[in-house]
């Protein structure tokens, strides 16, 4: 799930991707029963039919006849067991931690994901499934990877230039643990990429994913979710911020996601009931990234809260408030339809408390 709004480009990184899932008949008949079970979840709202159980059935079948043979190890059967672990993700399965452990062991035995370099899409996959795991869990990453000095070349072959953190201190953000700072800076480069991208210019998938993959690991690093937050405020709200910023890059379509981030909740009603009035320009940017992420049907709270600070702040029109937040990662394409329709609820909640 990928925000298409960005115009990403995935020719090639669909092309390697399909030729694994279906370079056998067991990784196919797994591949169409993931796409069958996804297909449910999204368009039927449910995975309990007995068409997505038989799915699930197979694919447990074929990926335990696999593991028995020579190509127990084969990056065929990495897919296959990355594609059981999503479908019984999607049934919340508890399962799906017990086949990940025998993934990570699978890996192991490869000589670590350094040995999947040759299969650029299977490494991304799992580095992302890695990332997900400690945003759910709140584990620290298993895989720590940080390719940005490659996305920068890659970028800059193509015309495109992704600044510097180093050579982006013309902002300064005090109180903030260094190496959180720099991955803020990142962010922010980041964001006015795709903010300032020409009609017909667009970023591959692939160097997509190793940039969004890099800052969350980045994040996660700094303090996985597990541990208590940072003492600092503002730290605390820049960390939980950026990585709820980065989740509507790697893990939403269309405002909805197939599994439950608690442990991301959880962090961020704690950091916004502590969060200070002094810092207001960074708590409205803060509240309208946690809109990104709770269902708008479910965001009153949120919606008196900025309603509250727009009031403080004498802002009236969504212009005024796009101002602010987008001093802070905001990316227009992917964001603003979103910020518009809950400032049009804050606008809706202060008519009828005036009428």
């Amino acid at each position: 799930m990928y925000p298409c709004q960005l115009g990403l480009s995935s020719s090639q990184y669909k092309y390697d991707w399909l030729s694994m899932t279906f370079i056998d008949e067991d990784t196919s008949h797994c591949s169409m029963a993931l796409i069958a079970s996804i297909n449910e979840f999204f368009v039927e709202g449910g995975i309990s039919s007995a068409k997505a159980l038989s799915h699930l059935s197979n694919t447990l079948a074929l990926v335990e006849r696999r593991m028995h043979g020579a190509e127990a190890l084969s990056d065929s059967t990495l897919c296959m067991v990355m594609m059981l672990i999503l479908q019984e993700q999607l049934r919340h399965e508890k399962a799906s931690q017990i086949h990940y452990q025998g993934l990570r062991r699978m890996i192991q035995l490869r000589g670590g994901l350094s040995q999947l370099e040759s299969n650029p899409s299977l490494l991304l996959k799992m580095s992302k499934m890695d990332v997900l795991y400690a945003l759910k869990y709140g584990r620290p990453l298993l895989y720590f990877r940080d390719s940005m000095s490659e996305v920068r070349k890659t970028l800059a072959s193509a015309g495109l230039v992704l600044c510097n953190a180093t050579t982006n201190k013309g902002r300064q953000e005090n109180g903030i643990d260094t190496n959180l700072e720099q991955v803020l800076l990142d962010v922010l480069s980041m964001t006015a990429l795709f903010n300032n991208l020409s009609s017909g210019q667009a970023i591959d998938l692939t160097t997509f994913l190793e940039m969004v993959i890099s800052i969350c690991c980045r994040l996660l690093r700094f303090r996985p979710l597990q541990s208590p937050k940072p003492e600092c405020k503002r730290e605390a709200a820049y960390h939980i911020g950026l990585i709820t910023f980065m989740t509507t890059l790697l893990l939403q379509w269309d405002n909805r996601r197939s599994q439950q981030y608690t442990l991301v909740s959880q962090r961020i009603e704690e950091v916004l009931n502590e969060l200070e009035s002094v810092e207001d320009e960074l708590l409205l940017w803060l509240l309208f990234v946690a809109s990104l992420w709770y269902p708008i049907t479910t965001s009153h709270w949120l919606v008196l809260r900025i309603k509250n600070l727009a009031e403080q702040l004498s802002i009236a029109k969504w212009s005024s408030v796009r101002k602010y937040i987008c001093r802070y990662p905001w990316i227009h394409a992917l964001h603003d339809q979103r910020g518009y329709a809950v400032w049009n609820l804050v606008c809706q909640e202060k008519h009828r408390l005036e009428g």
